[in-house]
């Protein structure tokens, strides 16, 4: 007796059938941006359900990733077209994020009757990895162009001697 019962629930398994979802709806909701939450709300399901079948069925997680994308590759164009527009604001951040470019500020300290001083830092660049001679010749450099800026012309570098007439 004890077999048979084995047997009927491999043949009849308990429980719920699983949730038929529509991936052409799933990809669209990723396009659009849903979280896991929305597109549980959409589909009528629970959000435990949509973790699970991204985790059990390549498909789904597929379906997901790739409407994800498409968001991604949607958003990035309209910013390029946005910045080739001349949208300054859309032109600085593109600038940081796909050209390296950061922005530099400015920090001015004055002490006492000597003249203020203007140290120029350049955010999103860590300087912990230059040696020691790389940090003297940078520091250098900003020394020159303060004096450059103050109108001292002895800062100029000295001319090269070249050949020809």
């Amino acid at each position: 007796m004890m077999a048979e019962t084995a047997m009927e629930k491999h043949k009849h398994p308990g429980g719920r059938p699983p949730a038929q979802l529509d991936l052409r709806q799933v990809e669209e909701l990723a396009r659009i941006g849903c979280t896991e939450a929305d597109m549980a709300a959409v589909l009528g399901v629970s959000v435990n359900t949509i973790e699970r079948r991204k985790q059990s069925n390549p498909e789904f997680r597929g379906v997901i990733e790739k409407g994800q994308a498409s968001l991604r590759n949607s958003v990035r164009r309209l910013q390029v077209k946005k910045a080739l527009e001349g949208n300054v604001t859309m032109l600085i951040w593109l600038g940081k994020q796909l050209l390296g470019q950061s922005d530099r500020q400015a920090f001015e300290h004055s002490g006492g009757q000597e003249p203020v001083k203007i140290v120029e830092v350049m955010l999103d660049r860590p300087f912990k990895d230059l040696s020691l001679e790389q940090l003297q010749a940078r520091l250098a450099e900003l020394r020159q162009e303060q004096a450059l800026e103050a109108g001292d012309m002895t800062a100029l570098p000295a001319a090269q001697p070249h050949d020809g007439p």
